[in-house]
């Protein structure tokens, strides 16, 4: 029914004579369509830009791979790499960032060419001013890209018969904006994005850490950033996590979304991208690691590019369980532990311990009590708080989280201890554990006892990769 509806009354001018290899219909075919956005105004047209990098962040030439500067996308040459890498990856369409104002409509317009001349497609995002300008914004994006006059308009995305507008703007400005009457705006289907506000269905920006992804068999919205602030705030509190990353496209995955929508190709600042980049200089929360603690340039952009090609494997084989998002409950007391933070809604301290959490508490049944676990070879492991982005690691007694590194006191190896299991640090030599049965008390790790129920606890899985 999707497919018939997108057939109908959009034919451009030019439909009836496609040069070979050209199916304008080929991505509405696809059981899953794969979008990602592309922040089109980050270029040496804006007074901001350094050449030498973008927020500490390096992208590589496509000459040999040698040179390494910021993004422009008002360079040809790298344009066309960027696109070139997006395509590679898998992805159908690609959202273009128009929420600063419509400003670079000669790169947008040759990212409809490419789109066009590789069988995918392209739609606008723009910000309506909770409604003032939707009738103009939507006049405007109808004009230059999506009339069937417009050369290569067959390349502009449709969605339920119509070409779409990803409407960035608050709650109640999307619900304004859509209901406006005009003739333009009702040429055109919409989609909602906005900053923050968890709800279903939302095409973008960012996820609430307590939420993550939000399953649907719609719309799915994955990225690898954990907001607890803003970037005006500390670069701390706004975190890259390739466990997030991996979870929400699992749970995109589970959900059989008919459209996922990985995160932004180059948004470095807001922690959404999966771009080839040195981010060695980049503030910690925006460093691209894989899952041993070291900086990987390629680590985002295979992972995104593996999920799409439906061949994301767990990185290194035989661990004791498997990879994936799991509750740790203690075998002794029956209780869950999560973050030192009382109330979600505030940042999630680096450093900050783990407390026992009642087993009423609300968190027990949310992200704040669900952990990541990657093998990393030897049954040995990272642990990392999926609502934090950081991982467990043994400072001395006390657990705290922290950047996920190389050190060793970040690995725990897992034994057996009957149905259940021990985490033994790899540092220190000492097991995981809850020293009460009291909640709000602090994890620890104290000598190894197979004997102590209370180094025991009961993984319940929550999504694992299979």
């Amino acid at each position: 029914m999707f497919l018939a509806a997108v057939l109908i009354g959009h034919v451009t001018a030019g439909a009836e004579t496609n040069a070979p290899g050209i199916d304008p219909q080929a991505t509405y075919r696809k059981p899953v369509i794969y979008a990602t956005w592309i922040m089109i105004w980050i270029g040496a047209t804006e007074k901001w830009w350094k050449p030498e990098d973008y927020k500490g962040c390096r992208v590589e030439y496509p000459e040999g791979l040698s040179a390494k500067k910021s993004i422009d996308w008002n360079d040809p040459v790298l344009r066309n790499y960027y696109l070139e890498q997006i395509r590679d990856a898998g992805i159908d369409v690609i959202v273009i960032d128009f929420t600063n104002g419509f400003r670079w409509e000669k790169a947008a317009r040759d990212v409809q060419k490419f789109c066009y001349e590789n069988n995918m497609k392209m739609c606008i995002a723009f910000n309506p001013q909770g409604g003032s300008s939707m009738e103009s914004a939507c006049g405007m994006v109808w004009k230059t890209y999506a009339d069937p006059a417009v050369q290569y308009s067959e390349a502009y995305f449709l969605r339920d018969g119509k070409p779409l507008c990803v409407v960035y703007t608050w709650r109640s400005g999307y619900a304004a904006s859509v209901v406006q009457a005009g003739p333009k705006r009702g040429k055109f289907s919409t989609v909602w994005a906005s900053g923050e506000d968890g709800a279903d269905n939302k095409w973008g920006w960012q996820l609430e850490p307590w939420e993550l992804a939000r399953p649907s068999s719609d719309s799915v919205f994955v990225n690898s950033a954990i907001k607890w602030n803003s970037p005006r705030g500390s670069s701390e509190t706004w975190r890259k996590s390739l466990a997030a990353l991996d979870y929400n496209m699992l749970m995109a995955k589970r959900s059989r979304a008919q459209y996922v929508i990985a995160g932004s190709y180059d948004d470095m600042q807001e922690r959404n991208s999966w771009i080839r980049a040195d981010t060695a200089g980049a503030d910690r929360g925006a460093q691209m690691r894989d899952i041993h603690g070291n900086v990987d340039k390629d680590v985002y952009y295979d992972r995104v590019k593996s999920w799409i090609k439906g061949d994301a494997p767990v990185f290194v084989k035989g661990g004791m369980i498997k990879d994936g998002a799991y509750r740790m409950i203690n075998a002794a007391t029956g209780l869950g532990f999560s973050s030192v933070t009382p109330t979600p809604h505030k940042s999630e301290d680096l450093g900050a311990p783990l407390l026992q959490r009642a087993s009423n508490h609300r968190y027990l049944g949310a992200i704040e009590c669900y952990y990541w676990f990657y093998h990393l070879g030897n049954n040995d492991f990272r642990i990392v708080h999926l609502s934090s982005a950081l991982s467990l690691a043994d400072a001395g007694g006390s657990v705290k989280q922290v950047w996920d590194d190389v050190l060793l006191n970040q690995r725990w190896k897992i034994e057996c201890a009957g149905e259940n299991y021990l985490f033994v640090n790899k540092a220190t030599g000492k097991a995981l554990g809850a020293p009460s049965d009291k909640p709000d008390v602090e994890i620890v790790t104290w000598v190894k006892n197979r004997a102590d129920q209370r180094q025991h606890w009961v993984l319940t899985p929550v999504t694992i990769m299979e």
